[in-house]
């Protein structure tokens, strides 16, 4: 859950107590360590107060939109609904088995290479759902990766999660990993689709990973650094990403819809 708030402090400190209130109610329902505190960061381009669920359960939409608009006044702005794919050791699919086998060999003229800060710009440029600091975060996202994969030991390239195909020296094709650890904006420049760069991407994350794994010792598990699953949230129309997660054996195992809420505007009327 994340709450964002605009420049009313005294009306937004209220505003996160009680969100966080909610949110402490919502979390008994669950067992422990299912359910995360609220985070809550200040936002400067807020005009409104905004509290966002991220990956929330379909299931407690209904309860937590009537508590935001009775207790909280606050409406529903936009909800995004997702879905939650992971990848177990056992359920890695034909074009990836477990254990995974090293990931194919691109065609001539074709490498894999670690994204760098500086390509987060072309890859901000492309996100469907990039803002005015989203460079920020996949700038953030890029030097957690490298930092990662610059601490050695078994999985080598692709364990960190942010890794590009580049073509004659141009990136060309990318997979990222959030800071929570799922995998996504996974793109590729038109033009060079249908050469399998995003599924050679995956899956040499996926090999990655679970080299590290079995030199860790750890369950038959595809573990993030954070001790999950390897995973994934694929909004509900992206089919194409749906079908490439799929054929590489991942699995739907929930919805996860993100919902943002705002503060109701008070609407001044001249009745005279």
């Amino acid at each position: 859950l994340f709450s964002n708030f605009g420049p009313n402090q005294d009306e937004d400190g209220a505003v996160a107590a009680r969100v966080a209130a909610l949110a402490a109610r919502i979390a008994t329902s669950f067992p422990p360590g299912e359910m995360e505190d609220v985070k809550v960061r200040p936002s400067a381009s807020a005009g409104r107060s905004s509290v966002m669920f991220c990956a929330l359960d379909q299931r407690l939409l209904s309860s937590i939109r009537s508590e935001m608009s009775l207790s909280n006044s606050m409406e529903m702005a936009h909800t995004s609904q997702c879905g939650l794919f992971v990848l177990q050791g056992k359920n890695m699919g034909s074009n990836c088995c477990y254990p995974p086998r090293p990931p194919p060999t691109l065609r001539d003229g074709a490498t894999v290479c670690h994204l760098t800060v500086g390509d987060a710009e072309l890859v901000n440029s492309r996100w469907e759902y990039r803002s005015g600091d989203s460079i920020y975060q996949i700038q953030n996202m890029i030097a957690a990766s490298l930092k990662e994969e610059d601490n050695g030991g078994a999985g080598g390239l692709g364990k960190g999660g942010c890794l590009g195909v580049k073509e004659d020296g141009d990136l060309v094709a990318w997979v990222l990993r959030y800071l929570d650890g799922s995998l996504g904006m996974v793109w590729t420049e038109e033009g060079y689709r249908r050469k399998g760069y995003a599924s050679a991407l995956l899956s040499r994350i996926a090999y990655a990973r679970e080299s590290e794994r079995q030199d860790l010792d750890r369950n038959y598990l595809l573990k993030d650094s954070r001790g999950g699953e390897l995973f994934a949230y694929i909004v509900d129309n992206n089919e194409g990403s749906q079908k490439l997660f799929i054929s590489l054996g991942w699995q739907h195992v929930a919805s996860a819809d993100w919902v943002s809420f705002t503060s109701k505007r008070t609407s001044f009327m001249n009745n005279g």
